[in-house]
């Protein structure tokens, strides 16, 4: 793991939210809290408590047994999520007021403390608009790798450092890369066939264009709509969209126009 990907650890997001997750157990077992929020009861969790707690938990276990997270911002998603849930419930339980008050505090943190974004260096270009459609067909001799994404969607942002480290790793001038926010221009997202709703599961989605010409997507969307998951992960996209390959035929496409551009010149000569 790198140092560099630690960083957001001192952000609020980071900070706040294990706060946030452990928030019930705290009030319930640290006096003066436990007296004002829960009278009549002892400061401590109850068998009561226990039993959801480990009912969560194998819900949660069950209902990701298959899952296989692309980094650890992933599963501390995960991990906040549940345990939001949980605090809700218990709050609520004992008593309705308060578990509304949490759910205000949540509501709260992910409008004020959303996921970091990422701010390194990155060889992408942001397209606006047509921008994208335009490139495609004014010049097809370029591949772009782009990605559809919104900057509210938590599994987009955590892909951004990815995504910007292939980038460096390999932009060429025959082979680029760009992204296209959804939210701001969804009539283009549309015509790429890419749902951009709150509720959307296919952000973000990776497109491959050839010869102005898509020739190949992640996630998988068949006919009747019903989308594959996929894991954005390095290894997986080297290895799907064969940038190692279009890398190498980037280059072979530079010195092709090289010699060509020489022999030209010579003749004019």
């Amino acid at each position: 793991m790198k140092l560099d990907s630690l960083k957001p650890l001192l952000s609020g997001h980071y900070i706040l939210n294990p706060i946030a997750c452990l928030l019930y157990v705290i009030l319930r077992c640290l006096e003066p809290f436990c007296g004002w929020l829960f009278p009549g009861e002892e400061c401590q969790i109850s068998w009561r408590d226990f039993e959801l707690l480990s009912f969560l938990v194998i819900v949660l276990a069950v209902k990701n047994r298959k899952w296989k997270p692309a980094s650890w911002q992933e599963i501390a998603s995960m991990v906040f999520l549940f345990s939001k849930i949980a605090n809700f419930v218990l709050f609520a339980r004992s008593d309705l007021r308060l578990g509304l008050i949490y759910l205000i505090i949540c509501i709260v943190l992910f409008l004020l403390f959303p996921e970091p974004s990422y701010s390194g260096p990155d060889e992408v270009f942001f397209f606006r608009g047509p921008a994208l459609d335009d490139a495609l067909r004014d010049n097809p001799s370029v591949t772009w790798l782009v990605e559809f994404y919104a900057p509210w969607c938590p599994p987009c942002v955590r892909f951004a450092p990815t995504f910007a480290e292939l980038s460096l790793r390999y932009n060429h001038s025959h082979l680029r890369f760009g992204k296209l926010d959804v939210g701001k221009y969804p009539i283009v997202a549309e015509k790429h066939r890419v749902d951009g709703s709150a509720i959307s599961k296919q952000l973000p989605s990776l497109i491959l264009f050839e010869g102005g010409k898509e020739t190949k997507r992640r996630p998988l969307v068949d006919r009747r709509g019903v989308i594959t998951p996929y894991t954005f992960t390095e290894v997986n996209i080297e290895r799907d969209f064969k940038l190692t390959e279009l890398k190498k035929s980037a280059e072979d496409r530079q010195k092709l126009e090289e010699k060509n551009s020489k022999k030209n010149k010579n003749k004019e000569d």
